[in-house]
């Protein structure tokens, strides 16, 4: 599991970047998670998770092309 905030520049291209890992190496794994947490207000935060260990989540993060295409990935 790797926990990352959404705001930042570079977390399309680290969920990408696992997620080629995964396709190489994710059968070594039972799930490979990345994992933003993303603040609602000053007390409530909300944490989201990619296992790229699944094939169709694989797919769609090893598409990723910029920072946009991260909403909608994470559940």
């Amino acid at each position: 599991m790797d926990p990352h905030d959404k705001s930042r520049t570079d977390t399309w291209a680290k969920t990408k970047g696992l997620a080629e890992y995964a396709e190489t190496h994710g059968a070594l794994f039972g799930r490979m998670e990345m994992i933003v947490v993303e603040k609602q207000g000053t007390a409530k935060q909300t944490v989201k998770r990619l296992d790229v260990n699944d094939p169709t989540k694989m797919a769609k993060a090893r598409a990723l092309k910029g920072p946009n295409e991260l909403e909608g990935l994470y559940e």
